[in-house]
């Protein structure tokens, strides 16, 4: 609630893993009378299409997806912000759902926040994604351990 009333009508994406999650969200967008879109596994793809073009062309403020069903494919440009109700476990699946808000060539920032309580699993999750991303950057900058990888795959 807070971020959608600081964001004072700026689009925002919001994404968790779990479908309850964001069917929980919607309720409370839905009590609070602001326009926004669902994008998982229990919305038809017309519906979901739909809902992408509102939120682009500024008709809906707020689009809620599930990393599954939202997290590839989408172009969600219309926002800077992306706000993590759940992250995934997988640092490629959320990776690729901050990427629905920026394209290549694209100047400007995203803003990511992930909403964590103290001491819980997420906390922990966020930990290991940090972790996993600075493997990442260093396999990467060690061009002789990325060739081997490589190779080692085939």
């Amino acid at each position: 609630d807070d971020l959608v009333e600081e964001a004072e009508g700026q689009p925002l994406v919001v994404f968790a893993m779990s479908r309850q999650l964001i069917e929980l969200a919607e309720d409370r967008l839905r009590k609070r009378k602001v326009a926004f879109g669902s994008i998982h596994g229990n919305v038809d793809l017309p519906t979901r299409q739909e809902s992408v073009e509102a939120f682009q062309q500024g008709r809906l403020q707020v689009i809620l997806a599930t990393t599954g069903a939202g997290g590839e494919g989408l172009t969600l440009t219309a926002a800077n912000v992306v706000v993590f109700l759940q992250r995934p476990w997988s640092l490629i699946e959320s990776k690729q759902a901050v990427d629905r808000l920026h394209r290549p060539g694209q100047e400007r920032e995203v803003q990511v926040i992930d909403l964590v309580a103290p001491g819980t699993v997420e906390e922990y999750r966020l930990e290991r994604l940090a972790a996993k991303e600075d493997r990442l950057q260093e396999v990467v900058q060690d061009e002789q351990t990325l060739r081997e990888m490589l190779r080692y795959r085939g």
